[in-house]
């Protein structure tokens, strides 16, 4: 391999170096490879543990290879070198750069890209999950019920007379009362209960928009866990209104809707969003009946 052939395989990266495995003799270390690794490209290269991995590599004549290589730096810190090498004329040609601080930079990035996807389905307000997070958690949990052959329950709320709040108390009211009930939805559907050992630690609280919230309740149907979850909404809520020295009271409305499966785990995005809307209607539209009666029996 020429200089010309050098400086081209060279320039996957700067730190570039050549060996002869037989001799373990040292040929070319570019100066980069101080920054790259740490310490002087020389004494890892030298390394005995080192350069016998990278010997292993001179079997594969006229080929480039990847190469991850474990080596500890002068302060005792455990990190990994990784680039290419190449055989040629019984010369070990090869490029490094710093592998651990490259796993540093992708988990920084994965970490932004967590937080972002965290960003864009949270509900600022109430720190509830938003109306785009329940399409991908419901899109999932149908496809683990189609497969795992169990109900799933979706259930409907609102909070009842909110505008009333908004008007008359003002709107910084109505957000403390949207954040308030938010917090009880997340009180009552999570933790085991102890008289029906009932296990409601995969249930998910949204907020579905406006003053309108929604239950995502796998596993379950509306008669095991409506009737629980109900009475522990009714209870919080009046402890909240007899505690919290409010000008107004919270109440809410609630419709349920529960699927058994169809025995189809491998629907189509489109029937997926289809099934969904259906269940979620369901449940909307019983929560508008149950506040009608309600209404009705004033």
């Amino acid at each position: 391999m020429n200089e010309i052939d050098f400086e081209v395989f060279g320039e996957l990266n700067p730190g570039k170096y050549a060996i002869n495995p037989e001799t373990r003799e040292i040929l070319y270390v570019d100066p980069s490879l101080e920054g790259i690794l740490g310490k002087k490209g020389e004494a890892i290269l030298i390394d005995p543990d080192v350069l016998e991995e990278l010997t292993k590599y001179s079997k594969a004549a006229g080929q480039i290879k990847d190469v991850i290589i474990p080596y500890t730096d002068f302060n005792g810190n455990e990190r990994e070198i990784t680039g290419a090498v190449m055989f040629v004329d019984g010369i070990l040609y090869g490029t490094a750069y710093n592998h651990t601080e490259e796993r540093q930079r992708r988990r920084e990035l994965e970490q932004r890209l967590d937080e972002a996807y965290r960003d864009a389905t949270t509900d600022p307000l109430t720190g509830l999950k938003n109306r785009r997070y329940v399409k991908e958690r419901l899109s999932e949990e149908i496809k683990r019920a189609e497969r795992g052959d169990y109900p799933i329950t979706v259930a409907m709320l609102d909070l009842a007379d909110f505008k009333k709040i908004n008007d008359e108390f003002g709107h910084q009211a109505g957000d403390e009362a949207l954040r308030a009930f938010a917090e009880i939805l997340k009180e009552s559907v999570r933790g085991y209960d102890l008289l029906t050992r009932t296990d409601l630690g995969n249930r998910t609280a949204v907020r579905y928009g406006g003053d309108e919230f929604l239950l995502v309740l796998p596993e379950t149907s509306a008669g095991e866990v409506g009737k629980l979850i109900i009475e522990r909404l009714r209870e919080k809520v009046e402890k909240y209104n007899s505690e919290s020295g409010k000008p107004y009271s919270l109440d809410f409305d609630i419709g349920f809707a529960t699927r058994w499966p169809k025995g189809e785990p491998e629907n189509s995005l489109e029937e997926d969003i289809e099934y969904m809307n259906k269940i979620i209607a369901e449940a909307d539209e019983r929560m508008y009946e149950n506040k009608r009666n309600k209404k009705q029996n004033r």
